[in-house]
């Protein structure tokens, strides 16, 4: 599988908003969102994955999906804050022997300290 490593303005490309929302003082909920068009239209599901540096600790695959009324397809989670650094998303895309991941470190798209 090929994978893009996904920047703030490449998401913004790609339509993929990730937000956090305070559950308490230790964990937040973190939501991704996005429409599958353009270069996500061939949607497949989407994964997360806890690492430590390069060190694999835990994958999960596919998370549950919501799909809204205006079309985006939403996933979420709840995490202790500490380990928002370490989580990894990626949208899976494609056809099986084609599939392409668009990962994204969580921890570039949320800033935990502006939560309540």
């Amino acid at each position: 599988m090929e994978i893009e490593q996904v920047s703030k303005g490449r998401a913004k490309q790609l339509g993929i908003e990730i937000r956090a929302k305070a559950n308490g003082p230790n964990d937040a909920w973190i939501e991704l969102e996005f429409k599958p068009k353009g270069e996500l239209k061939d949607f497949v599901h989407v994964s997360l994955e806890i690492r430590e540096g390069e060190k694999f600790l835990l994958g999960y695959s596919p998370l549950k999906e919501k799909r809204s009324n205006s079309g985006s397809i939403v996933v979420s989670f709840l995490v202790d804050r500490a380990y928002v650094e370490k989580i990894r998303l990626s949208v899976i895309t494609g056809q099986p022997m084609n599939y392409t991941g668009h990962e994204l470190q969580v921890k570039d798209f949320v800033d935990l300290g502006k939560l309540p």
